[in-house]
């Protein structure tokens, strides 16, 4: 019998393993579920600090990098490595 948690696990885990061709920031969030508003945008949890948020590559992008006044918090809890490995992966 199907239990509906296992239902719901599995579409998490199957949002979480579609791959972004726009960015490689994506693996420091988990990807909860896609936003169908014709913008291309996912609800997402930040691996750092647990918030959740909804919004596209460029979000996900400014939170992490600690990039202000784009209309989302910057994460309090990336250290300065990460920060750096972060912004190497998003210039290539």
């Amino acid at each position: 019998m199907n239990h509906p948690d296992n239902h719901a696990n599995a579409n998490v885990n199957l949002v979480e393993n579609v791959e972004n061709d726009h960015g490689t920031l994506w693996k420091y969030v988990k990807k909860l579920e896609r936003v169908e508003n014709g913008r291309g945008g996912s609800v997402f949890q930040c691996n750092y600090c647990q918030k959740i948020f909804k919004g596209s590559y460029s979000r996900v992008k400014f939170h992490l990098l600690k990039v202000s006044g784009n209309g989302i918090v910057s994460c309090n809890k990336v250290t300065d490595e990460a920060l750096a490995e972060m912004k190497k992966l998003a210039r290539e």
